[in-house]
């Protein structure tokens, strides 16, 4: 009988570690097009467009992606692909100053380089950051033009992006919002809490304090039945959560599809 047990115990492993292979491989195999956005001051954005795929013969619903201060869009690229594979069109942006959007004096990594100390970067980082809203909804926009009438769209931010897809939430109707480890100061809050009752997917750190007593408030405080809130152990910020938890990613993927039918 033991022998029985751990044999049918290997056969389960190794089904659901061939099936783990068979969807990284589907992920792999969905390819983006680079294209350029123009926001204000006619800055060059660039991203990564994924077209959606008709479900029962309707096309569904999109995302616009924006990753946090300390990234760029690649390090989006695995859930956009696992997004576009549910069928969703996808945006997946570099904000100005990062990544492929950099330019002039709109340059993260410039600002780094020349900041004779952290009050200066930060001065300079702040003037970077205050076109982001701009740049988001921009991006919203754009990605509204793909995407029919009849379906909606959902924004996913990581940390302090999570203040531009307020921003962009308070001029368009923004379907749902995910906000994984989200960083906000009390304004931007404030402003969350004036929103429609948005269903919002809260991801947190339960040591990344300050990140956990934001979702922790705002999870209390929005009114959707269908949000949701995620606490994990540790202390990860943004993408570092969902690079040691990748099932998080596939929870977001399904919590999207549910909210954009």
């Amino acid at each position: 009988m033991n022998k029985l047990i751990i044999i049918v115990f290997v056969y389960l492993c190794l089904t659901l570690t061939a099936q783990a292979q068979i969807s990284d491989a589907h992920i792999k195999k969905k390819t983006s097009h680079e294209v350029t956005l123009f926001s204000d001051g006619q800055f060059k954005l660039m991203a990564d467009f994924y077209v959606g795929k008709k479900i029962d013969n309707q096309f569904t619903g999109g995302v616009v992606l924006l990753h946090d201060c300390n990234a760029s869009r690649k390090k989006n690229t695995r859930l956009a692909k696992l997004l576009n594979h549910a069928g969703l069109f996808v945006l997946n942006i570099d904000l100005r100053g990062y990544g492929a959007s950099q330019s002039g004096g709109f340059s993260q990594t410039e600002i780094r380089r020349k900041s004779k100390d952290i009050k200066s970067y930060n001065n300079a980082f702040a003037a970077l950051n205050s076109y982001w809203a701009k740049d988001s909804l921009k991006a919203f926009k754009w990605l509204r033009n793909k995407v029919d009438n009849s379906k909606q769209i959902a924004i996913v931010s990581f940390g302090c992006s999570a203040s531009q897809a307020v921003a962009v939430a308070e001029k368009m109707r923004v379907n749902s919002l995910v906000m994984i480890t989200p960083k906000m100061d009390y304004s931007a809050k404030e402003r969350y809490k004036n929103l429609i009752d948005t269903p919002t997917y809260f991801i947190s750190a339960l040591q990344n304090v300050d990140s956990y007593k934001t979702a922790h408030e705002l999870f209390e405080w929005s009114g959707s039945r269908f949000t949701k809130m995620q606490i994990f152990k540790g202390n990860f910020i943004g993408h570092s959560l969902l690079r040691h938890h990748h099932g998080v990613t596939e929870d977001i993927s399904n919590w999207l599809q549910q909210n954009l039918k």
